[in-house]
């Protein structure tokens, strides 16, 4: 799954605050909650306006070009939401559906676990009065990430078994194939690290939206909630394309820039000629031979 790239990874699938996912596990088969499925939607951006959006992404700078993919993942992400709703209230016959309830199982419970974890850190570390004040803001929310990174949590699903069977869905329909990879290695002590799983969770949606996509793209007969998934799935990926090239309009802009000089020592050695640096070896060889 490690092959799969897109804008927003969790899009399809977002846990938005106001309104979690509602779906049961019970006797080994997934109900979603059609009600609590439609609530939530992608967090709201401005407009840029049309002094951006306007522009060639050849010619943004650096600041409009984050202002406008953060702009172009908004409105696919929008799109997203609505294939959500309806894929969760009328996909049963899709294929993928009964795991993507076991993948959202797993999203949900680490969802509720990283809040659990933050809130038992900020309990020790309380968020700053100030949070205009950058630097302890900084520092508060890295010393929180830094905290999660450590934690795991337990998870009762054996992941690499799940990971196989939507990789051989993902073959079957969409066509690409491929080993497994990034799959999560459960801690020594038990469970799994929480950042890992979640950005498998993520991957495993993504891989199970685009396996509904292209089953439906080839289905003959598609009934009305279908077509609609088809419709909007091809609005948003329209915007795939732009996004790429926006994040290569950054990564250009990024390799131009002259690298900072720190002044600080590093104790590395200095880079040289592998012969320069083998000749200087024998040197210090003979010379401490000779004494």
């Amino acid at each position: 799954m490690s092959t799969l790239t897109t804008t927003r990874l969790a899009s399809y699938f977002d846990d938005h605050d106001s309104a979690p996912a509602s779906y049961s596990l019970g006797s080994g088969k997934v109900h979603f909650d059609p009600d609590g499925a439609t609530l939530g939607v992608a967090r709201p951006v401005p407009n840029p306006g049309a002094e951006i959006m306007g522009k060639a992404i050849e010619t943004l700078t650096f600041v409009e070009a984050h202002i406008r993919l953060k702009y172009e993942n908004h409105l696919a992400s929008k799109l997203h939401d609505e294939i959500r709703v309806i894929y969760l209230a009328h996909g049963s016959s899709i294929p993928g559906f009964e795991i993507a309830g076991r993948v959202l199982h797993i999203k949900k419970h680490l969802l509720d676990s990283s809040r659990q974890i933050n809130a038992e850190y900020d309990a020790v570390h309380p968020k700053p009065e100030d949070m205009t004040d950058k630097k302890a803001k900084r520092k508060y929310f890295r010393g929180r990430q830094s905290n999660l990174r450590k934690q795991f949590v337990d998870i009762h699903a054996n992941i690499g078994e799940l990971t196989g069977e939507i990789e051989a869905l993902y073959r079957a329909h969409v066509g690409h194939s491929g080993n497994p990879e990034n799959v999560p290695i459960p801690h020594h002590a038990g469970g799994y690290y929480v950042l890992p799983m979640q950005k498998w969770c993520n991957t495993a949606v993504y891989s199970l939206m685009k396996v509904a996509e292209h089953h439906l793209h080839q289905k003959t007969n598609q009934n009305p909630n279908e077509k609609e998934i088809v419709r909007i799935s091809h609005a948003a990926n329209q915007y795939a394309p732009v996004c790429h090239q926006i994040r290569q309009r950054l990564k250009t802009i990024r390799d131009e820039r002259p690298r900072r000089k720190t002044g600080k020592k590093t104790g590395r050695k200095p880079k040289g000629d592998l012969a320069d640096l083998e000749a200087i070896r024998l040197a210090r060889h003979s010379r401490a031979a000779g004494a």
